[in-house]
C-alpha cells in the first residue's frame, strides 16, 4: 500500500498541525443532521467501527462536553504522574532540517515548552528523526530533557512496533500522523505521565497534578466519533485506560490498513457531508481514543469538557488576536491552538497587537517567548522556519 499524506499546500519547512478536525459550524450532535452514504457506513471494517464509535457517542455526547473536572490545590503524589512529555518529529512537524535549535521553532511550540516548564513539572521533550545531540534547548536555559525516542524491545507497544514498522517508520495511510499517535501510547505505556501536543499552553501551573484524562472537543455530526482527542493524556502505565488504548490501537490497525482495499476507493463524500473516507484522518488518533474511552468504562479516567482547553464554542477562535475580549486565564486549564490561530501568530510575529487577549497569554505564560517574538517585526528567520508549512488537513 502506498503511504500519503494529504495536504492543502506544501511550500515549507515547518508544518503546523491543524486543529483537531476541519473547521466546522452548527450544533454537533444533533441526531438528525447524519447524512453519510450507506455505501460508506457499510463497505469496510474501518467505516463499520466509525459507524459503531458515533452509536456509542449518541447515548453519551451531552455529558462528554459538560462534566467539570477540578483540579487540586496539592500535588499529585504518583511518581512520574506529573511528569509532562512533548514529541518532535520531523517529517510531520519540521521539514528539511538536520540540527535545530528550539528557538527555530514556530513561536506557540515555543509558548507551549516554556508554559510545561514554569509548572515546576519535569518536562521531557523526546524526538525522532535528529542524530543525538542535534536538538538543542536554547529557551529553558537546561529546564528540558531532551531525549532521542527509541522504541524498547520487551515492552508490548515496541514489540508491535517492531513487528509492524519498516525503515522507522509504519507503511500506512498518513504516516507521519500515524506515527505521532503511535509515540504518545509508547510513552504513556512505558512511564505514565501527561502527553501533550506542542501547540498547547498551560494557562493553570495545577493541570499536571490534575486527576488522569483527557480533552472532548466540538464538531459536527459527520466527525462526532472523534468526540474525545489525544492533544493531552494523562494515564498511568497500569490504567485499565492505558491497556485499552493499546488494544484498540490493534484493532483499528488492519482495518485502517485495509479500508481502500475493502471499499475500493469509493467513500467520496456526499453534498451534505463534509467527510470523505477515503482520506482516513483521525482513526488512528482522536477515532481510537473516543472508542478506547467508551470502551473501556474505567473510572479513573475524566472526561475534561473542551472549556478546559479554551476550546467552546470552537478551538478556532480568532477573536483572541483581536482584542482581549476573550477571558481564558482564570477560565480554562489550558489553551489548545488551531492550526489557523498559530499560523497567524507565526505570521505576525511582533506584530501582533499586545493588548489582545493571545498576547496577554504569551506574556503570562511564556513570557521568555513573548520578549523573542515582540523583539522580532517578523516571524524566525531560520533554515527551520525560514517559510511556513500550512494547512494539515487533519491532526492526529
Amino acid at each position: 500500500m502506498v503511504c500519503s499524506v494529504s495536504l492543502w499546500s506544501i511550500s515549507t519547512s515547518l508544518r503546523f498541525p491543524d486543529s483537531e478536525h476541519p473547521e466546522t459550524k452548527g450544533d454537533p450532535w444533533r441526531p438528525e443532521n447524519v447524512d453519510l452514504p450507506s455505501k460508506c457506513e457499510s463497505c469496510s471494517k474501518m467505516t463499520r467501527t466509525i459507524s459503531e464509535i458515533q452509536h456509542m457517542v449518541d447515548g453519551q455526547s451531552q455529558g462528554l462536553r459538560t462534566q467539570h473536572v477540578p483540579l487540586p490545590d496539592t500535588p499529585d503524589l504518583r511518581e512520574g504522574m506529573s511528569d509532562i512529555h512533548f514529541v518532535l518529529l520531523p517529517g510531520y512537524q519540521v521539514l528539511g532540517v538536520s540540527s535545530i535549535n528550539l528557538s527555530e521553532l514556530p513561536w506557540v511550540y515555543q509558548c507551549g515548552i516554556e508554559s510545561a516548564v514554569r509548572t515546576g513539572s519535569k518536562v521531557t521533550l523526546w524526538y525522532r528523526g535528529f542524530l543525538e545531540g542535534h536538538v538543542h534547548d536554547d529557551i529553558t536555559d537546561g529546564k528540558l530533557n531532551l531525549k532521542r525516542h527509541a522504541f524498547q524491545m520487551g515492552t508490548q507497544t515496541g514489540d508491535w512496533w517492531f513487528a509492524h514498522s519498516s525503515n522507522k517508520t509504519l507503511t500506512c495511510p498518513n504516516s507521519e500522523v500515524t506515527v505521532s499517535d503511535y509515540i504518545r501510547q509508547d510513552i504513556l505505556q512505558r512511564y505514565g505521565g501527561i502527553y501533550m501536543d506542542l501547540d498547547l499552553i498551560i494557562l493553570d501551573n495545577r493541570l499536571p497534578h490534575g486527576p488522569d484524562g483527557l480533552p472532548s472537543q466540538y464538531g459536527t455530526d459527520d466527525w462526532r466519533d472523534q468526540a474525545l482527542v489525544g492533544s493531552f493524556l494523562k494515564y498511568s502505565p497500569t490504567s485499565r485506560f492505558g491497556q485499552c488504548m493499546f488494544d484498540t490501537w490493534k484493532s483499528h490497525w488492519d482495518a485502517y490498513l485495509n479500508h481502500h482495499a475493502e471499499c475500493g476507493g469509493g467513500c467520496n463524500p456526499s453534498p451534505s457531508s463534509i467527510r470523505d473516507f477515503d482520506e482516513q484522518w483521525g482513526f488512528m488518533g482522536p477515532s481510537l481514543v473516543t472508542h478506547a474511552y467508551l470502551s473501556c468504562n474505567d473510572g479513573n479516567v475524566s472526561v475534561y469538557p473542551p472549556s478546559a482547553f479554551g476550546n467552546d464554542p470552537y478551538p478556532c477562535n480568532m477573536n483572541l488576536l483581536k482584542d482581549d475580549a476573550v477571558k481564558l486565564i482564570g477560565s480554562a486549564y489550558a489553551l489548545h491552538t488551531c492550526h489557523g490561530l498559530a499560523s497567524a501568530v507565526q505570521e505576525l510575529g511582533g506584530n501582533m497587537k499586545r493588548n489582545s487577549t493571545m498576547a496577554n497569554v504569551m506574556q503570562r505564560r511564556c513570557p521568555a517567548t513573548s520578549t523573542r517574538m515582540f523583539s522580532r517585526n517578523a516571524a524566525p528567520k531560520s533554515q527551520a522556519s525560514q517559510n511556513l508549512m500550512a494547512n494539515f488537513l487533519m491532526h492526529p
